[in-house]
């Protein structure tokens, strides 16, 4: 299991090994570890985050592509949630092994 997509995070936002470590003034080797898998320390999380512009931080947690849905949902009544949910369900239906 991913402990972080920081490597997602960084091409979502189009940024290189180079422009991490000139932003958050780390070696090389360090962003490589990260993009590795190994967990940044609280502070370097947070430097990481405000870098990728990961709002809240611990949406470095999930992949980029699920945070406009989390935000989305963020302050929605479970009603409003359901109604949504069932018209994505319609728009979107789910395939069968014939249709797609």
């Amino acid at each position: 299991m991913k402990t972080h997509y920081i490597g997602e995070w960084m091409e979502h936002r189009e940024k290189n090994v180079k422009d991490m470590v000139e932003a958050l003034d780390v070696s090389p080797s360090q962003v490589y570890r990260w993009l590795k898998g190994q967990k940044p320390q609280d502070e370097s999380f947070l430097q990481i985050a405000d870098f990728l512009q990961a709002d809240p931080p611990e949406a470095l947690l999930r992949h980029p592509l699920d945070d406009w849905m989390t935000k989305f949902f963020r302050d929605k009544t479970v009603e409003e949630a359901k109604a949504i949910q069932a018209l994505l369900e319609k728009a979107y239906p789910p395939k069968t092994g014939t249709s797609g």
